[in-house]
């Protein structure tokens, strides 16, 4: 809240694309076939990512807080157009 509510669009919309880009790189990772020569070099070169899927398979989420977080630590850095108030009440 000490943003005010125009910081907590640029918070919302930072920490948006970071959870659809965490989203979009968990869905591919799964789509990796481990039978595949592209799939059995990707778990030789990082075997962390076997253990991984194998250890995570009946978890669910996106730690979205996190990336909140991140939003609000990158506000110094995001363009005056997304700090200003321009949505209608604001």
């Amino acid at each position: 809240m000490l943003a005010g509510w125009h910081g907590l669009v640029a918070i919302w919309l930072v920490s948006s694309v970071l959870a659809g880009v965490h989203a979009l790189a968990i869905l591919l990772l799964r789509r990796a076939d481990a039978s595949a020569p592209s799939g059995w070099m990707l778990m030789r070169v990082c075997p962390a990512l076997a253990r991984w899927d194998a250890g995570q398979a009946g978890r669910r989420g996106i730690p979205y807080a996190a990336y909140m977080a991140i939003g609000l630590l990158s506000l110094p850095w995001l363009p005056d157009v997304m700090r200003v108030p321009w949505l209608p009440g604001m």
